[in-house]
């Protein structure tokens, strides 16, 4: 009975992973479109989901060590699911449970592809905006940090339309 609490444990996290695609495609669309009140939303409901991952992946480790109990084994460390299949005697739910993880891997690879899309998407954004401040304001070209006993150039100019510091 274990094994199909587990298996349970991974389609729901697989489920969960489908959600979230759905939002980074949703995320994706906001992100061309620069709806900036959209992508929050969205990270919002992200965050929510990344919640609800949290407390499957607690279930699914308290199904896999109520799994190693009733074989008469105390788990002393996180187990892989290929790991663990290896203790499972009947073939169909071997079958299932390597099933219900070769599904959920697919989908996370589906997942960390659309969010390397949108990381790359947000540092375009990002890159664009600094240049296009560079070009309204200029570089800064003071540096971090100076001396307090050297004065000179302190309070040297930007060379762009504002003057950032009046």
């Amino acid at each position: 009975m274990s094994v199909q609490r587990l298996i349970a444990a991974l389609e729901k996290l697989k489920e969960i992973h489908d959600e979230l695609i759905g939002l980074a495609d949703q995320k994706r669309d906001a992100l061309v479109k620069n709806v900036v009140d959209e992508v929050s939303s969205i990270a919002a409901k992200e965050n929510k989901l990344v919640r609800a991952i949290e407390e499957q992946l607690k279930e699914q480790t308290d199904a896999t060590n109520d799994f190693f109990r009733s074989k008469g084994f105390q788990p002393t460390r996180a187990v892989t699911v290929t790991e663990l299949s290896r203790l499972v005697t009947e073939p169909k739910e071997k079958e299932a449970l390597l099933a219900a993880r070769d599904r959920l891997s697919e989908t996370v690879a589906v997942l960390k592809q659309k969010n390397d899309l949108n990381q790359q998407l947000i540092e375009q954004s990002l890159a664009f905006i600094n240049y296009s401040i560079d070009l309204v304001i200029g570089p800064d070209d003071e540096p971090m940090y100076r001396n307090p006993n050297q004065q000179q150039g302190y309070g040297a100019k930007r060379s762009g339309y504002f003057d950032s510091k009046a």
